[in-house]
């Protein structure tokens, strides 16, 4: 006895929606195509501090392998953040080939100098290698939290917000405008 679920589910392959799917039949999701392996030229001796500063966790190497996050006492809110943002392929795409690295402006008043981006790019360095099964994300907390003080400590804090605030970070990080054309 088969019975059908409700759910609503988008072929991405075919570009149509698929309702009613058997419950035996519905398909597991698929992880984005990232381009993990044009990672940037770095030292085996970068990657070693990296992954010292990110305490990270030998574990499995095997195709598909998810990279967890450590939970930093209700860090939940930022990890979920995280782990979405590092799986959209252009985004993941422009912080593993190093392209952001000629797009810091540093000079930005409402940026913080490059800090964001270039921990960004590392916990994203971390998150694409498959000889982990888990990172300790402090670094990257410690720095936005340099940012913003709520996100220093172990309270629960608002995805949502935390997303905006990322986006924004990274933004004003990147943002090229380099004089106020207003006045």
């Amino acid at each position: 006895m088969s019975f059908f679920c409700r759910k609503i589910f988008y072929d991405q392959k075919n570009h149509r929606v698929v309702t009613n799917i058997p419950e035996n039949e519905f398909p597991k999701p698929s992880i984005p195509p990232v381009n993990r392996e044009s990672k940037p030229v770095l030292t085996e001796q970068d990657l070693r501090q990296i992954a010292q500063n990110y305490q990270a966790v030998p574990g499995h190497s095997q195709a598909g392998h998810r990279i967890g996050l450590r939970n930093l006492g209700n860090s939940c809110y930022m990890n979920s953040i995280i782990q979405s943002l590092s799986f959209i392929p252009k985004l993941a795409n422009y912080f593993l080939s190093g392209d952001f690295s000629k797009s810091i402006n540093r000079q930005n008043k409402f940026g913080s100098g490059g800090a964001v981006v270039n921990e960004w790019f590392k916990l994203m360095i971390m998150l694409s290698t498959r000889q982990y099964s888990y990172v300790v994300p402090y670094p990257f907390k410690y720095t936005v939290g340099k940012l913003q003080q709520a996100y220093l400590g172990t309270q629960q804090q608002d995805a949502h917000e935390f997303l905006i605030f990322l986006l924004d970070a990274l933004h004003e990080d990147l943002n090229q405008v380099r004089e106020n054309h207003w006045h």
